[in-house]
């Protein structure tokens, strides 16, 4: 109760010069880059898993990153390898994100994702005759039955751990 006098009391004259009240500019400044803001952070946080380093670190280089943009090759490449949206794209390039430029680096790299999945399948093995009938060169005969495996019994799960 006393605080609140001592600050009525605090003036030792009445100021008479005009006091423009406004929204803190700080805060305008925030509200109006928030979603550059939160375009850098998911870029960090895509590149964080591969990159080994923390989300502040990534997000303070990217300037770097934009420059390295600048090399079509490489762009197709770290797109592909971070899976960037075109509004990702688009921030490191510096263009609009239905630009030529951005369209076309998002094809190459889901070109590029293509052959790498392609390119990291294993054959199929371990596969008895009677588990794919459509591979076995004998089996012409369509009305046969099938042998089906017998299911395989679910281990028992671990519920504690000591």
């Amino acid at each position: 109760d006393l605080s609140s006098a001592g600050v009525a009391l605090a003036k030792e004259k009445p100021y008479h010069e005009f006091v423009m009240y406004q929204f803190p500019s700080l805060i305008k400044g925030l509200g109006a880059s928030k979603g550059a803001r939160a375009l850098k952070k998911s870029i960090a946080e895509k590149m964080q898993e591969h990159v080994h380093a923390s989300r502040r670190e990534l997000m303070a280089d990217i300037p770097y990153y934009m420059a390295l943009f600048e090399n079509k090759s490489k762009a197709v490449e770290w797109t592909a390898l971070f899976d960037f949206s075109a509004e990702e794209v688009s921030l490191l390039t510096g263009k609009k994100k239905d630009s030529k430029l951005v369209k076309e680096l998002l094809a190459q790299s889901t070109e590029l994702r293509k052959q790498v999945m392609i390119s990291k399948r294993k054959p199929l093995e371990g596969l008895m005759e009677h588990q794919v009938p459509a591979l076995s060169p004998g089996m012409e005969d369509e009305d046969d039955e099938i042998e089906k495996p017998e299911p395989i019994i679910e281990q028992a799960r671990q519920t504690r751990l000591f």
